[in-house]
């Protein structure tokens, strides 16, 4: 079964009704090695472009990918950007080309000179227009990446990314919280490395909440993946 994917700067539909479709990753954050013109002839490279998709390894990982499943994840993809990678490298150029359009426009409102409104409307219809491409297209290299592995972890991969703007490692992504409980622990896991750099021990409530949460059956199973997996997963993506 391949999972839904909708990006809003690039956004993730979930795989399931229940999640929504927010993301962290933007069209703008493409690395500056992958800007390529209409004439590209070597399609993207399914490396780069994992992290881009949000299956960097780490998500991978956490989400409980095996290294056989990365390996094979690099591959379908790959294929998929043979025959349609420079398309959607195209289509993001437009959609980027579009915002910087809308952009300037928005700069000209502000400052009293404005382009005629049939300029504005039509730049309005582009963005529009190219948002939904880039998203289609996006959409169906990240389904062609996980096309074989199981919903289940294909699940987990969607909630990763929907909780990415938590700022905290993707193995503690896989559990619901407030938003109040997300800035603890992020804070948690910040003063236990700024001690742990020191030398020194963490506070004692910060060593109890991060037990607890570390306890939990799901951040669990997944922080042992990240211990026992994360080097042959990352061999896996060389």
């Amino acid at each position: 079964m391949k999972s839904k994917r909708a990006f809003g700067v690039i956004s993730l539909m979930a795989t399931v009704a229940s999640l929504g479709a927010i993301v962290w990753v933007g069209c703008n954050l493409v690395p500056a090695r992958l800007v390529v013109v209409s004439t590209q002839v070597e399609p993207p490279s399914a490396r780069v472009w994992l992290g881009v998709l949000g299956l960097e390894s780490d998500a991978l990982v956490a989400a409980g990918v095996t290294s056989g499943q990365a390996s094979q994840m690099l591959l379908d993809l790959q294929a998929h950007f043979v025959e349609s990678g420079a398309a959607m490298v195209a289509s993001i150029e437009a959609h980027n080309a579009a915002r910087r359009t809308q952009a300037n426009d928005d700069r000209m409102v502000r400052a009293g000179k404005s382009p005629a409104l049939e300029l504005l409307v039509a730049h309005r219809q582009a963005l529009a227009s190219t948002s939904e491409d880039r998203v289609s297209r996006v959409n169906s290299a990240f389904n062609a990446a996980v096309a074989r592995l199981p919903v289940d972890v294909t699940q987990r991969l969607t909630l990763i990314e929907l909780t990415r703007a938590r700022e905290v490692p993707a193995a503690y992504r896989l559990v619901e919280r407030t938003d109040a409980q997300w800035n603890a622990l992020r804070e948690a896991l910040v003063s236990e490395r700024q001690f742990s750099e020191r030398g020194e021990s963490p506070p004692d409530a910060v060593q109890a909440l991060l037990a607890d949460i570390r306890a939990e059956p799901t951040t669990a199973a997944s922080l042992q993946r990240v211990a026992t997996v994360t080097a042959a997963v990352r061999q896996a993506l060389q």
